[in-house]
């Protein structure tokens, strides 16, 4: 259980850290500008791919989960402004910085701290 755990954590961490350089190579460039005033975000997607994996249980569903909840993650500070408390978000601002890793820092928390039947039921 404790390798599956580490596996999500690390998939996780590395999910965040590719979509990151991903954006910022692509981020003023051509191709990027037809979707920065896109509505759909990739925490939307992220949320998609845990669904997915906790519907289409398998021996890899854990994958689908841990990119998910990395795209999630990685754009925590979308929920803020979701919930109107704050106006405007850039992705690499420093609240963003700070609200991503708190939010891993959180999941890393509570999935070294979680009883192995709960995270049986959740991944």
């Amino acid at each position: 259980m404790k390798k599956r755990k580490n596996a999500i954590l690390i998939i996780t961490a590395s999910t965040m850290l590719i979509t990151k350089l991903i954006l910022f190579f692509v981020w003023n460039k051509e191709i990027m500008s037809p979707l920065l005033t896109d509505v759909w975000h990739h925490m939307y997607t992220g949320v998609l791919l845990m669904i997915f994996a906790k519907v289409w249980k398998n021996k890899f569903s854990f994958i689908f989960f841990s990119i998910g909840l990395g795209l999630f993650v990685d754009e925590f500070i979308h929920v803020f402004h979701l919930l109107h408390i704050i106006n405007e978000v850039d992705y690499w601002s420093m609240p963003s910085y700070i609200a991503t890793t708190l939010s891993f820092i959180t999941v890393y928390i509570i999935f070294n701290k979680l009883p192995d039947s709960i995270y049986r039921k959740m991944v």
